[in-house]
């Protein structure tokens, strides 16, 4: 996902993962009959094969579960009995792309997901399980779970050569749902796969500095490279504006290649947005963001690139006036409801004159994982043109030299430098079965062949409507585009699941939890709101989430809420990182932070919970509160002991804060006379809106006009007890078609007091994204450090933080970080929200289910254990 998201509207902190949406159907499973299964099962194994190979699964199976049930809690019997009800899980909607590779929808990739199995495992923090084969055990939230998998992990950096060498190691016992036995050379395939020009999946191992990555993608030597790359670097830096001279190192014919293919890769590049968004958010958030319906923009091409720029910040939608008129970033207006709409080349040039025709800022900004990758295919365009025309052409490089098959079941990959987030996917690929999804006739690996001709994956998309690989379950089929049935896996390699039959239907959001009580379905996952709480809670008899009807395992949503402070405008003399500046905030972040548990229990009541660093809990890098060091954020006076205990009471919480308050605005050079704040430091502060009062503070929130935000009970009692102390803080609340224009364009931002807003974060946290002195608003950077906090400390960690394999020390390192943003005072963390995932009491046994669920261990992680107690109604 580009980056343009992760910084999501306080509003509506809700995006589609593709591993805890679910899935469902209701219909009774029908006979098998897939010709292609049945040919493809009959040509690749004999009965005794298959016999031989689940009697040596079941017993490999049968040793390692037994050990682990003794170490742990998740760990179910060794030979559930087998249940013939069908597990039916609601989906949203189907594209009949179930393929791993090319699948955009979400929906389309769970499908997928229920056939296959990856190489990597993570644990229910994000972390990397790299003992996969024998198995780890891991502490979460006070307890141990055992973690076991299908391959063994490795991550060395050899900081001399600066090369990263990553490993996979199979086990040896795997087959898949043919029979066919797994070797490296299936995880190669997928590799390949993902790594082929014509590749246009989801996938970007290509962006990484793979080494021979460029070579291979390319088909040029690296002398070709050499020859003719700083040609394209320097027409590059001549600009397109250069007037072509004899004197140039190029041609006239090379300048103009070169500019043309510049300007059709912003292009292709804001279409893939445009493509992505709607894909991937236009059920949700049409209305949100796009103020039509899912099926008008779907039907009008120049709809679809408005939503694609309303959802990634390049425009935002107004309808207050009657009519619907989308306003860009750069202040250009069309008036959709007269058939005004953009087009790919207006997204384009708002990109580029958001980034001042910078590939390099606007790739890095809007898809940290391909840093540079932008200006190297512009340059490598033009590097193969010349050698294109040049004495021997291309050089047909036949392998990826960084890439090595060590034997049948390992493999290495090397990489330039170190990217801490590089294992992520440098570790996890889908063991895909080459005879399947390519040309059998077409692997050679020694000679370069690897099951598809170089440039041409169409083998591999025929496959695209019938997945198949070693998971846990098998595709049957698709009944009506609305049903998609599947059968348990009897070669699956922690043994056959549980429950035989899984379908998953298709099922109107709004019928999520009631199709659950009557019957339809039984499981869905549920962005949470207060009248789906209100419905669990009236259908079960005890009243609670959980009871007879429902039962709700609640999942922390990767991502948080907070409110912030700008350093530029809250502080004393524009001075941001001085003693006296962190005072005056510290005062104000004393106040609110004790506001927050109220407002959120409220709002949220019980399925969101009041967080203390800046990071997501659910990260691996998230402090703990059985962490030593732990605190709750803002509880300590200005001489650092603690202002609170366990057994006062919020009124009391509440007199300590403000008379704390007032001692922290004292320290940063204000007046303060009988209780109240008199005058500030100098006579007015000046900020990037003009002189304001230091007696007087705006507060910016997306509550549509109505207060309706978990923080906006906070902000008000916050600003009544500030308003006891002398100091003004005007609530903001904007509509939130109107957020974007006021908030995220970084232009706005610090014009901004104070603000709230959420960010969503990837598996593996890069802080330094959003708070990296030069990525503050106008630094040429990712303009996403809206806080405005400059501190080279900072810099110097989180720079730290990107550069070490140890996971231990780099949590350490970030908790450093969180240490000085707090101290820094730019930022209260505010929430951590939750979405349900809601099964059947009545028909799941419950049991069964995974324990200690996260948004990086969903309930499908342990899919094939869950078993079924009753049938439909």
């Amino acid at each position: 996902m580009s980056k343009k998201f992760y910084r999501v509207l306080s509003f509506a902190v809700a995006a589609v993962m593709a591993f805890s949406l679910a899935a469902c159907g209701t219909t009774p499973p029908p006979t098998p009959t897939t010709e292609a299964t049945t040919a493809a099962t009959t040509e690749a194994t004999t009965a005794a094969t298959t016999a031989a190979t689940t009697q040596a699964t079941t017993a490999a199976t049968t040793e390692a579960t037994t050990e682990a049930t003794t170490e742990a809690t998740t760990e179910a019997p060794t030979e559930p009995e087998v249940v013939e009800i069908p597990l039916v899980i609601a989906e949203s909607g189907f594209a009949k792309m179930f393929t791993p590779f090319f699948s955009s929808s979400a929906y389309d990739r769970n499908v997928a997901d229920m056939t296959q199995f990856r190489t990597i495992l993570t644990d229910r923090r994000g972390e990397i399980v790299f003992n996969g084969i024998e198995g780890e055990t891991r502490e979460f939230n006070g307890e141990e779970y055992f973690y076991q998998g299908v391959a063994d992990l490795s991550e060395v950096y050899d900081e001399a050569a600066d090369v990263t060498t990553y490993g996979i190691k199979l086990r040896e016992d795997l087959v898949f749902s043919d029979g066919v036995p797994v070797t490296i050379d299936d995880v190669l395939f997928s590799i390949y796969v993902t790594l082929d020009p014509d590749f246009d999946g989801g996938i970007t191992n290509y962006s990484y500095p793979i080494i021979g990555l460029e070579n291979y993608r390319t088909q040029l030597s690296q002398e070709m490279l050499d020859d003719y790359g700083p040609i394209a670097e320097a027409v590059y830096a001549a600009g397109p504006d250069h007037e072509w001279s004899d004197a140039d190192a190029w041609t006239q014919e090379q300048q103009d290649f070169y500019w043309t293919t510049f300007d059709q890769t912003w292009k292709d590049n804001v279409k893939k947005i445009v493509d992505y968004c709607v894909t991937n958010y236009l059920a949700d958030y049409a209305e949100d963001y796009g103020k039509h319906t899912p099926d008008e923009i779907s039907a009008e091409e120049g709809l679809q690139v408005m939503f694609g720029m309303a959802m990634w910040g390049f425009g935002d939608v107004d309808d207050s006036t009657g009519e619907k008129i989308l306003t860009t970033a750069s202040g250009a207006t069309f008036n959709l409801s007269a058939g005004e709409y953009p087009t790919i080349d207006d997204y384009a040039n708002e990109a580029r004159v958001k980034y001042n025709d910078d590939p390099v800022a606007f790739w890095d900004t809007e898809d940290p994982a391909l840093v540079g990758g932008m200006l190297t295919a512009i340059n490598n365009e033009l590097v193969k043109h010349i050698a294109a025309s040049a004495e021997g052409g291309a050089s047909g490089v036949t392998h990826v030299s960084g890439i090595t098959r060590v034997n049948d079941y390992e493999l290495e990959i090397k990489l330039q430098g170190f990217s801490a987030p590089g294992a992520y996917a440098m570790l996890d690929h889908y063991i895909t079965p080459k005879h399947y999804y390519g040309d059998p006739d077409l692997w050679d690996y020694e000679a370069g062949k690897f099951g598809f001709p170089f440039g041409d994956l169409s083998v591999v998309r025929a496959k695209d409507a019938e997945p198949m690989g070693m998971g846990p379950y098998i595709y049957k089929e698709i009944l009506n585009d609305t049903v998609v049935v599947f059968e348990a896996n009897p070669l699956y390699w922690e043994g056959e699941a549980a429950t035989k039959h899984v379908q998953m239907k298709v099922v109107p959001n709004s019928e999520y939890p009631t199709g659950i009580v009557s019957g339809s379905h039984d499981n869905a996952n549920i962005n949470y709101s207060n009248a789906d709480s209100e419905f669990i809670r009236s259908a079960n008899s005890n009243g609670e989430l959980t009871g007879d009807k429902i039962t709700t395992s609640i999942i922390d949503f990767l991502g948080y809420n907070y409110t912030a402070f700008n350093a530029y405008n809250v502080s004393v003399n524009n001075e941001r990182g001085s003693d006296a500046s962190k005072n005056m905030r510290k005062a104000m972040a004393t106040v609110y932070a004790i506001m927050r548990d109220t407002a959120v229990n409220s709002y949220y009541q019980g399925t969101a919970s009041v967080i203390n660093y800046n990071i997501s809990q659910v990260s691996w890098a998230s402090p703990s509160a059985f962490d030593e060091g732990y605190e709750v954020a803002f509880s300590r006076g200005i001489d650092g002991e603690p202002l609170y205990t366990e057994d006062m009471t919020f009124e009391q919480k509440r007199e300590i804060a403000l008379a704390e308050a007032l001692k922290f605005f004292e320290a940063a050079g204000f007046t303060v006379e009988d209780g109240k704040v008199t005058a500030g430091p100098s006579e007015v502060r000046n900020t990037k809106a003009g002189e304001k009062s230091y007696l007087e503070y705006d507060m910016l929130i997306g509550g549509d006009g109505t207060g309706n935000h978990a923080m906006f009970a906070a902000m008000t009692d916050f600003s009544e007890a500030m308003a006891e102390i002398g100091i003004t803080i005007n609530i903001v609340d904007v509509a939130t078609a109107n957020f974007t224009t006021e908030m995220v364009n970084p232009s706005n931002e610090e014009l901004l007091d104070m603000f709230c807003m959420s960010w969503q974060q990837t598996i593996d946290p890069d802080v330094y994204q959003i708070y990296y002195s030069g990525n503050v608003p106008g630094a040429g950077g990712t303009n996403d450090n809206n806080t405005g906090i400059t501190d080279p400390e900072l810099d110097r960690l989180m720079e730290e933080s990107r550069t070490t394999t140890d996971r231990a020390y780099r949590k350490a390192v970030f908790k450093q970080i969180f240490d000085i943003l707090l101290d820094w005072a730019v930022e209260v963390p505010n929430y951590q929200r939750a979405d349900f995932d809601c099964f059947s009491t009545e028909r799941i046994d419950t049991e069964t289910l995974a324990k200690g669920m996260t948004a990086f261990y969903p309930w499908r992680s342990e899919i094939s254990r869950v078993s079924m107690v009753a049938g439909r109604n």
